[in-house]
């Protein structure tokens, strides 16, 4: 049985999971995407960051996440939006 993505944003924070996988971006002021990769079967606490070592899948599910995006409306949060 193929696996379906799961995706969210809240608040300018962004995540997909497809699988095993999870990446997600935490908003921060100086960068609108910083993306991170987990394997969150071998790792459910989500302290090794993969995307150094598996950027093809970390574009992989960037590129489910932006389109999930668009056709969802999702708006980009400004850098002027606080965070809190």
């Amino acid at each position: 049985m193929k696996s379906k993505a799961i995706f969210w944003e809240h608040e300018g924070n962004k995540v997909v999971r497809l699988g095993k996988y999870k990446l997600v971006s935490r908003r921060k002021k100086d960068s609108e995407y910083n993306w991170e990769l987990y394997d969150v079967v071998s790792d459910r606490s989500e302290t090794n960051n993969l995307i150094e070592k598996m950027p093809d899948k970390a574009r992989e599910l960037e590129v489910l996440w932006k389109d999930w995006a668009k056709r969802s409306n999702v708006l980009t949060w400004k850098e002027s939006q606080p965070i809190e």
